[in-house]
């Protein structure tokens, strides 16, 4: 349990990385880049199949994961004002929804649903974008609730981001993400909007991979057979439900990376080692056997995941595609000299409410990495990077969002 005193020291922790830390200037950047991307040309006919469509066929963004998806304090270390609000509210975290990489849309934000409202025809909005903050919608494991312990689902703020933090690769888990969608989907997009094609990001596993380092709950609970069973049900179900879709499935992180960045900052090692235990118990409790094991395990879900997409792929459905995205998976949070950074990479990525969770700059660069990564084919595919010197794609009127 995260207790008072280790709030205080936590809140204390923010004020001083935020103090320190340059905020990262990625979402600025980036969106400087964007808008200097010219506008498509309008199509002369619509898309032919899901294998023909470039980023002004997507009408509506959705995600489903994670507390990353969610944007769980993500804004934390760039403004302490969050931190002490959150601690006299005695919330010890928060959803910032709008700065999420996928569906935010925040003024100062920088995301995948910033990019494709970039390319939406003249007067279209694009539809299932998150604004703003709220109390996390939790879940964990067989504790997951219709909504939050603090507040139910919140459609005026997630939009179509049904991300739970805390949720795990589970039948259970992701059909609750699935009823969020399904009750909201019709609200959210007007019927006058006749079948549009739709993006969704799967974001799921990080919270499996922190779990999973026993024998135990390997077997009976985190195995990647149980993993790829449920990601399966998953898209099956969306399939039932959707036409014209296309699924992103994202890999997990190597997470042996992040705790290297944590360790090797002195404020963040201290707010872990008040909170380790709660949010990613194999990450921190005997890291030389653990990190290991949780590198393979990750590992085994993304050969997985890749699996699960060429399968669908062969499957030739016309109006239904799936792809796996390797960009996180491959990341390894190093920052190059050249970006001028002064600060440790902890502070640059993580919020500092946690030391745990990214920054609102590592949203906006992972982003930029999906993103990147949707124009490529599958071998091109590259990692995503934590570097304010990162390009962002301009499509062209031959660019097509690839499964392949």
């Amino acid at each position: 349990m995260i207790t008072v005193s280790v709030l205080t020291a936590v809140v204390a922790a923010s004020a001083a990385s935020a103090a320190a830390a340059a905020t990262a200037p990625a979402p600025a950047l980036f969106s400087t880049q964007l808008a200097r991307c010219p506008a498509l040309p309008p199509r002369q006919s619509p898309p032919t199949s899901v294998k023909d469509l470039r980023p002004d066929d997507i009408q509506v963004i959705m995600v489903m994961g994670d507390s990353l998806a969610a944007g769980l304090n993500s804004r934390f270390l760039h403004d302490p004002r969050y931190a002490d609000r959150a601690f006299k509210s005695k919330t010890p975290s928060e959803e910032f929804r709008g700065a999420s990489f996928v569906t935010g849309a925040d003024a100062d934000a920088f995301s995948v649903a910033k990019a494709l409202q970039r390319f939406q025809p003249r007067n279209r909005e694009l539809l299932g974008v998150s604004r703003g903050n709220a109390s996390f919608a939790f879940c964990y494991g067989p504790i997951c609730p219709a909504g939050s312990l603090f507040q139910p689902f919140n459609p005026p703020v997630y939009g179509l981001n049904a991300a739970q933090s805390g949720s795990w690769v589970t039948d259970s888990n992701l059909d609750n993400q699935l009823k969020y969608i399904d009750r909201n989907y019709d609200s959210i997009v007007s019927g006058d909007v006749k079948a549009p094609w739709k993006l969704l990001v799967l974001e799921a596993g990080f919270n499996n991979v922190c779990l999973a380092c026993t024998d135990l709950s390997y077997k009976f609970v985190f195995s990647a057979d149980k993993f790829e069973a449920t990601i399966r049900n998953t898209i099956d179900k969306l399939r039932e439900r959707f036409t014209n879709m296309v699924v992103v499935l994202m890999a997990p992180p190597a997470m042996s990376t992040l705790r290297r960045i944590i360790k090797d900052d002195s404020t963040c090692a201290q707010v872990q080692s008040g909170i380790e235990n709660v949010g990613c118990p194999c990450l921190f409790l005997d890291p030389k056997v653990n990190n290991a094991k949780m590198d393979k395990i990750a590992r085994e879900y993304n050969d997985r995941l890749a699996k699960i997409a060429a399968d669908y792929q062969r499957r030739a459905d016309p109006s239904f595609g799936v792809s796996y995205d390797p960009g996180l998976g491959q990341a390894d949070f190093s920052i190059p000299a050249s970006a001028g950074v002064t600060t440790t990479a902890a502070q640059y990525i993580l919020g500092g409410l946690d030391c745990f969770h990214p920054n609102i700059g590592s949203h906006a660069n992972f982003a930029l990495g999906l993103w990147n990564n949707l124009f490529k084919s599958q071998s091109n595919k590259t990692a995503y990077a934590i570097n304010p010197s990162n390009k962002l794609f301009c499509p062209t009127a031959d660019s097509r969002i690839l499964l392949a």
